[in-house]
């Protein structure tokens, strides 16, 4: 992997954590509500995991948010 996408997952996992932690969720109600378990959302949030496109999708409609792409 190279440095460019190792930066990139980090800023992803960044970017996650503001807006779980903008919605008052601790990693534990995020993983109720994404389905995903709570240390692979850690791990996502340390940049330490590179989750699949289904992953993203499902933490962004836990958080309000969807992937529809549409064109603005």
């Amino acid at each position: 992997m190279s440095k460019k996408d190792e930066d990139f997952l980090i800023e992803f996992g960044h970017k996650l954590r503001l807006l779980r932690v903008d919605k008052r969720l601790s990693q534990e109600d995020l993983s109720d509500l994404s389905d995903i378990e709570r240390g692979y959302i850690s791990n996502i949030e340390n940049g330490k995991q590179n989750p699949s496109i289904v992953i993203v999708n499902q933490l962004a409609n836990a958080l309000g948010y969807d992937l529809d792409f549409k064109k603005r």
